[in-house]
């Protein structure tokens, strides 16, 4: 009852911060939709986690939005920042940290394809620096069936 309170709310205030009230319902304009950024996360859940995607998709997201780095054998990870010390109070960085190191030490941070087996969500991924070739046969492997636009967008910033 109050997830669906809620879900009506945030497409009300949508609807308001679009002006899309002024459009019959029946217009072939597409209803705004939820996307989590950073999944749903608080104090409990911490950003970019599979639990706070978890509780993005239970709060009724359409979408999630998600941040990929490359650990140093060039596996995919999902978090925000190059570092851990936000997050999770860790001093490592993401790129100089063998994947092994990382879930022995922060084992928070999800793969790439943990999250991308999560069902019935759209995947807003954002890659955060400039990949290797290397590093793009990975991406391309991890997406090999999936339809741009429809399964996942993504875009590319900070790319120096």
């Amino acid at each position: 009852m109050l997830i669906e309170t809620i879900q009506e709310l945030a497409q009300r205030t949508a609807d308001v911060i679009c002006d899309l009230r002024r459009h019959p319902t029946d217009c072939k304009i597409p209803r705004s939709k939820i996307i989590a950024h950073r999944g749903a996360w608080d104090r409990q859940n911490i950003e970019n986690t599979l639990q706070a995607f978890e509780r993005a998709r239970t709060l009724g997201a359409w979408a999630i939005e998600l941040d990929i780095h490359f650990t140093k054998d060039n596996v995919a990870v999902v978090h925000h920042d190059p570092d851990l010390m936000r997050c999770h109070r860790h001093p490592g960085v993401l790129c100089d940290m063998s994947f092994k190191d990382l879930r022995a030490n922060v084992p928070a941070v999800p793969t790439l394809e943990e999250v991308l087996a999560l069902k019935n969500l759209h995947f807003m991924l954002e890659i955060k620096k400039a990949l290797s070739p290397d590093q793009i046969k990975i991406l391309q492997r991890q997406l090999p069936n999936w339809n741009p636009s429809r399964t996942f967008t993504c875009s590319l910033c900070n790319l120096n």
